[in-house]
């Protein structure tokens, strides 16, 4: 063994244990005084090198001490910088990783303060993550531990030079979140960090992709980057990455999110496409046809006629100078409802207000007033002779109307008839406490309430459910019509849907129908969904290998070969 000054000392296992003639003092003196003593040895993992921070990720072997408690971490990193990437490609060696040790009692830990590897005439510095819960970690000191872990390599940053708004000096990035699997990043509509655009050219030149940093934020026992600490580092400055987040979970407080909200000004959302051949001479307004980028689109569903008001002389000048213009708009919070308070056209001549009507409020502007036809009619069944009665209606748009029927709510036509609930009109939502429950689109109503721990869509009339991680299946009123009770399970096709059940020591797939009977026998290790009354199977067997075929619905099982 190797001291830090590199002369060589003895220690054994006996040497790190207490002498009958030590107190508790001299032993923890004595120990504590080795500088650095070999713990194991790493083994680098170079692909997984990044070189604009440096980090490289290693695994570590370590030495089988009876003496010194075990050492158990995720993930261990050291920073290599100021060095290419070719050379630690060359690096293809195990390492000398030491550390010093510490003492409590007569026990005697690695100090994971001081854990250094020796890469050829360097002495690196490594960093310990865990992730996981210790035995007696209160959940208040798990969360602590977390949330002061600082300036974490997350993932990486792709940035496309089409995405800079010279206008407000935002750059919309592409995050990639993939370095620690047990950390989970929230879905969010959109990512911009704010550049000068002097110095825009020579940041992209650097940074057409690099390193994201941040820290962690720990949630409803689950792991998350703090998506109001994240950012990118140049010129030895942090970047600050601003996220677009509408949900309200991934803030520690409401007001958190409301600040968010509030932050968010002149957010680039599309372009508008002057209608020209539309333009009204008397009333002076423009009508536009808005093309939304996808991250607002289920936030302006409810937005009607845009245009402006504008005279004759500056609309020609609009229409000769370009027929397309950056739109940004800027977000309201009331009562924790998000809406866009204002749209904006910028364009050679400054900010111009693009004025619009919602078609749930009535609005502010009816100059431009659209009217959906609304027919008063009894909605029926035609299977059944008995008319429905209606509770509520809306009104019809592409020839669909959402209307609640004997307390239920269903899609009808012009004529009444139903037609039950529509995949491309629904919107599937997580409330506060992580439940799933759908809403339409157009109206924003809560069509079946948010109970259900995942819920997929609608196929055959049913969708499947997950609750407490067990599967079954509902209808279009929400309702539980198979009770879960499967380990997993696939959507309804033909009338058939493949789950997996457990029995005995084995977990194998089956066919159930629409009032749960298993019509197949779970014999399946993999299966696919029926299609015209064929589906693809896998069964694995010791003796024969995998055997691979078609069942039909009667469950009679054919080799590919012989079909």
């Amino acid at each position: 063994m190797f001291n830090y000054n590199g002369s060589i000392i003895n220690i054994t296992d006996d040497s790190l244990t207490r002498d009958s003639f030590e107190t508790y003092e001299e032993f923890k003196e004595r120990i504590e005084s080795l500088k650095s003593v070999n713990i194991g040895k790493a083994e680098i993992l170079i692909d997984s090198y990044d070189a604009q921070c440096g980090i490289c990720f290693m695994n570590v072997e370590f030495y089988k001490w009876k003496s010194i408690a075990k050492i158990d971490y995720d993930y261990l990193y050291f920073i290599l910088q100021d060095k290419k990437i070719e050379y630690i490609e060359n690096l293809n060696d195990r390492y000398t990783v030491r550390a010093s040790l510490i003492v409590k009692g007569e026990k005697v830990y690695v100090n994971t303060e001081s854990i250094t590897i020796c890469v050829e005439d360097m002495e690196l510095k490594v960093y310990p993550i865990s992730f996981i819960k210790r035995s007696f970690e209160t959940e208040s000191d798990f969360k602590d531990r977390i949330i002061n872990i600082k300036d974490m390599p997350l993932g990486k940053v792709i940035i496309d030079r089409n995405n800079y708004d010279i206008n407000t000096g935002a750059f919309k990035i592409q995050v990639n979140i993939d370095t620690f699997k047990e950390v989970k990043f929230p879905d969010s509509n959109l990512f911009y960090i704010v550049i000068d655009r002097e110095e825009v050219e020579e940041f992209y030149r650097e940074n057409s992709s690099c390193t994201i940093y941040g820290k962690l934020n720990y949630i409803n026992g689950q792991i998350f980057v703090d998506i109001q600490q994240i950012f990118l580092l140049w010129k030895e400055n942090k970047i600050s990455v601003h996220t677009v987040i509408f949900n309200n979970l991934f803030f520690d407080t409401t007001e958190e999110y409301t600040n968010q909200i509030k932050c968010l000004s002149l957010l680039s959302a599309g372009e508008a496409v002057l209608d020209i051949d539309r333009y009204n001479s008397n009333e002076e307004i423009l009508p536009l046809i808005i093309e939304w980028e996808s991250w607002i689109k289920e936030y302006i569903s409810n937005i009607k006629n845009t245009y402006i008001e504008a005279d004759r002389r500056f609309s020609k000048e609009l229409y000769e100078a370009g027929d397309r213009y950056k739109v940004y708009v800027v977000f309201r919070n009331d009562n924790n409802c998000l809406e866009v308070e204002t749209i904006k056209l910028i364009n050679f001549k400054g900010e111009t207000e693009i004025r619009f009507n919602n078609s749930e409020k009535g609005t502010d502007n009816t100059a431009m007033e659209e009217c959906h036809t609304v027919v008063d009619v009894i909605a029926y069944d035609s299977s059944q002779e008995d008319d429905y009665i209606i509770n509520e209606k809306f009104d019809f748009i592409n020839g669909i109307a959402l209307m609640k029927i004997n307390g239920n709510y269903t899609y009808v036509d012009s004529t009444g008839k139903k037609l039950g609930l529509i995949n491309n009109r629904l919107m599937r939502f997580i409330d506060s406490k992580g439940k799933y429950g759908y809403m339409d689109k157009e109206y924003r109503i809560t069509i079946i309430k948010p109970y259900f721990d995942y819920i997929g869509s609608f196929n055959d009339n049913i969708a499947r459910i997950n609750i407490n991680d067990k599967w079954g299946y509902i209808n279009e009123e929400g309702q539980i019509i198979i009770s879960p009770m499967y380990d997993f399970a696939r959507d309804f096709h033909d009338g058939l849907a493949a789950v997996k059940i457990k029995s005995l020591m084995r977990t194998k797939w089956g066919y159930i129908n629409k009032l749960g009977e298993i019509v197949i026998k779970p014999r399946f290790d993999e299966v696919g969904e029926f299609y015209n009354g064929i589906a693809h199977v896998k069964v694995n067997s010791i003796l024969r290998g995998i055997k691979e075929g078609f069942i039909y619905k009667d469950g009679e099982f054919h080799d590919c070969v012989k079909i």
